[in-house]
Protein backbone atom coordinates (compact mmCIF):
# COMPACT_ATOMS: atom_id res chain seq x y z
CA UNK A 1 0.00 0.00 0.00
CA UNK A 2 1.47 3.62 -1.01
CA UNK A 3 0.86 6.55 0.92
CA UNK A 4 1.41 9.75 -0.02
CA UNK A 5 2.21 12.30 2.74
CA UNK A 6 0.69 15.37 3.90
CA UNK A 7 3.82 17.35 2.57
CA UNK A 8 3.81 16.01 -0.51
CA UNK A 9 -0.08 16.02 -1.16
CA UNK A 10 0.00 19.20 -0.16
CA UNK A 11 2.62 20.62 -2.99
CA UNK A 12 0.62 18.59 -5.67
CA UNK A 13 -2.90 21.23 -5.17
CA UNK A 14 -3.47 22.80 -8.14
CA UNK A 15 -3.43 25.96 -7.22
CA UNK A 16 -0.92 28.48 -4.85
CA UNK A 17 -0.97 31.49 -3.18
CA UNK A 18 1.13 33.67 -1.70
CA UNK A 19 2.73 37.12 -1.28
CA UNK A 20 5.34 38.33 -3.68
CA UNK A 21 8.65 37.54 -2.58
CA UNK A 22 10.43 39.97 -5.17
CA UNK A 23 9.41 42.28 -8.38
CA UNK A 24 10.52 40.29 -10.60
CA UNK A 25 7.63 38.25 -11.58
CA UNK A 26 5.45 38.75 -14.59
CA UNK A 27 1.65 37.82 -14.21
CA UNK A 28 0.85 35.24 -16.88
CA UNK A 29 -2.01 37.14 -18.01
CA UNK A 30 -1.45 40.78 -18.33
CA UNK A 31 2.33 40.33 -18.87
CA UNK A 32 3.06 43.47 -16.30
CA UNK A 33 5.81 42.82 -13.28
CA UNK A 34 3.83 41.46 -9.65
CA UNK A 35 5.36 44.05 -7.32
CA UNK A 36 6.97 42.97 -4.46
CA UNK A 37 5.06 41.74 -1.29
CA UNK A 38 1.70 42.13 -3.05
CA UNK A 39 -0.64 39.10 -3.02
CA UNK A 40 -0.43 36.81 -5.89
CA UNK A 41 -2.27 33.10 -7.35
CA UNK A 42 -0.97 30.78 -9.06
CA UNK A 43 -2.32 27.86 -11.43
CA UNK A 44 0.27 25.08 -11.08
CA UNK A 45 0.67 22.95 -14.50
CA UNK A 46 3.01 19.90 -14.85
CA UNK A 47 6.54 21.42 -16.03
CA UNK A 48 7.61 21.07 -18.93
CA UNK A 49 11.29 20.99 -17.52
CA UNK A 50 11.42 18.64 -14.18
CA UNK A 51 8.89 15.93 -13.00
CA UNK A 52 6.72 18.02 -11.04
CA UNK A 53 4.24 21.02 -11.35
CA UNK A 54 5.13 24.88 -12.14
CA UNK A 55 4.04 27.61 -10.91
CA UNK A 56 2.13 30.23 -13.24
CA UNK A 57 1.70 33.49 -11.18
CA UNK A 58 -0.71 35.89 -12.16
CA UNK A 59 -2.08 39.34 -10.18
CA UNK A 60 -4.77 38.87 -7.62
CA UNK A 61 -7.34 40.09 -10.22
CA UNK A 62 -5.84 38.64 -13.09
CA UNK A 63 -5.80 34.75 -11.82
CA UNK A 64 -9.90 35.54 -11.44
CA UNK A 65 -10.65 36.77 -14.69
CA UNK A 66 -9.15 33.71 -15.97
CA UNK A 67 -10.23 30.95 -13.86
CA UNK A 68 -12.93 28.77 -14.81
CA UNK A 69 -16.41 28.94 -13.27
CA UNK A 70 -16.98 26.40 -10.31
CA UNK A 71 -12.87 25.16 -11.02
CA UNK A 72 -11.77 26.05 -7.58
CA UNK A 73 -12.26 25.54 -3.67
CA UNK A 74 -10.61 26.80 -0.62
CA UNK A 75 -9.15 23.36 -0.14
CA UNK A 76 -7.34 23.43 -3.71
CA UNK A 77 -5.54 26.29 -2.76
CA UNK A 78 -1.46 25.82 -1.40
CA UNK A 79 -0.93 28.47 1.20
CA UNK A 80 -3.95 29.44 2.12
CA UNK A 81 -3.07 29.10 5.79
CA UNK A 82 0.16 31.25 5.39
CA UNK A 83 -1.90 34.62 4.53
CA UNK A 84 -3.25 37.40 6.79
CA UNK A 85 -7.03 36.90 7.57
CA UNK A 86 -7.95 39.71 5.43
CA UNK A 87 -6.43 38.09 2.43
CA UNK A 88 -7.88 34.95 3.44
CA UNK A 89 -11.29 35.97 3.57
CA UNK A 90 -10.99 38.10 0.26
CA UNK A 91 -10.18 34.28 -1.56
CA UNK A 92 -12.91 33.39 0.41
CA UNK A 93 -15.12 35.74 -1.49
CA UNK A 94 -14.09 35.16 -4.63
CA UNK A 95 -14.48 31.48 -4.10
CA UNK A 96 -18.30 32.00 -3.70
CA UNK A 97 -18.37 34.19 -6.66
CA UNK A 98 -17.40 32.25 -8.89
CA UNK A 99 -19.33 29.21 -7.71
CA UNK A 100 -22.51 28.28 -9.96
CA UNK A 101 -23.26 26.55 -12.56
CA UNK A 102 -21.35 25.84 -15.68
CA UNK A 103 -23.00 27.53 -18.92
CA UNK A 104 -24.70 24.82 -20.88
CA UNK A 105 -24.05 25.13 -25.12
CA UNK A 106 -27.54 24.72 -26.15
CA UNK A 107 -26.34 24.21 -29.30
CA UNK A 108 -25.72 20.38 -28.91
CA UNK A 109 -28.55 19.56 -26.98
CA UNK A 110 -31.05 18.16 -28.89
CA UNK A 111 -34.50 19.37 -29.31
CA UNK A 112 -37.04 17.20 -27.53
CA UNK A 113 -40.11 19.60 -28.17
CA UNK A 114 -42.56 18.00 -31.56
Amino acid sequence: MTTTSPAKAHSNLPYAVEYAKSGRAACKGCKDPIAMSSLRMSARQPSRFFDGLQDNWFHFDCFWNRLKKGDINEASIRGMDLLKWDDQEKIRSKIADNEGVLPVIVLFIPNTEG
